[in-house]
């Protein structure tokens, strides 16, 4: 169950995964699962450590380095950010938002949204 301090950051109409410190995914939605083919619900995905979700759509991700990469510098800087047209199948395009969120009990989480471009 996602505490209340987690629940104003999520969102149900755009593409979200949140996850905490460790990776493991504490929420994502069905528009998530929809836009990366995910074939799990979103309640599924719930745990899952994000690299080894990742590392099972590499196959299918063209642009998975740039997506790597920024995830990557993402993580270790914690700050804010954004990149524009990744490639996450032969018709949709992509920008990912990032931010880290530190809660009042000390406990971080990243969380990123994703919006189609086409």
């Amino acid at each position: 169950m996602l505490s209340s301090e987690i629940k104003i950051y999520v969102k149900y109409t755009v593409p979200q995964l949140i996850e905490d410190k460790e990776r493991n995914i504490v929420f994502c939605n069905e528009e998530f699962t929809k836009l990366f083919d995910i074939k799990q619900s979103s309640q599924d995905l719930i745990g899952t450590n994000c690299i080894d979700m990742l590392i099972s759509l590499s196959n299918t991700i063209p642009d998975v380095e740039r997506l790597s990469a920024f995830v990557a510098t993402s993580l270790s800087d914690r700050l804010s950010g954004k990149i524009h047209d990744i490639k996450i199948n032969p018709r949709t395009i992509i920008s990912i938002y990032y931010k880290s969120v530190t809660l009042k009990d000390g406990a971080l989480i990243h969380i990123w949204e994703y919006v189609p471009i086409h």
